[in-house]
């Protein structure tokens, strides 16, 4: 899906998993194969989980499993509050996960 549609992306991944993991791995493989354009940028901390998508710091979706268990079990997909999309990336940017 990413390939397809776009032309120019960062994806920043908060995870708590240190760099280095054979997921990170796989999915850096994945996107350079698949979408060179897309750059990807991660940072780890305990504080949040690969759970909260956020578009543009107003828009977001939470969903209800890690990217490693997508397809694997049901989870949910909500829509964030705009609010709440803003609160979780300000506390990104103080924790300055990403200089």
């Amino acid at each position: 899906m990413i390939g397809e549609t776009a032309t120019d992306l960062e994806l920043r991944l908060v995870t708590k998993s240190p760099s280095g993991s054979a997921f990170l791995d796989v999915l850096q493989h994945d996107l350079q194969e698949r979408a060179p354009q897309c750059r990807l940028r991660h940072a780890a901390t305990k504080r949040y989980h690969d759970r909260f998508w956020i578009a543009d710091e107003e828009r977001g979706l939470f969903v209800g499993t890690s990217l490693n268990g997508i397809g694997k079990r049901y989870c949910l997909v909500d829509y964030m509050a705009p609010h709440d999309a803003s609160e979780i990336s300000a506390d990104i940017r103080a924790e300055c996960l990403f200089p």
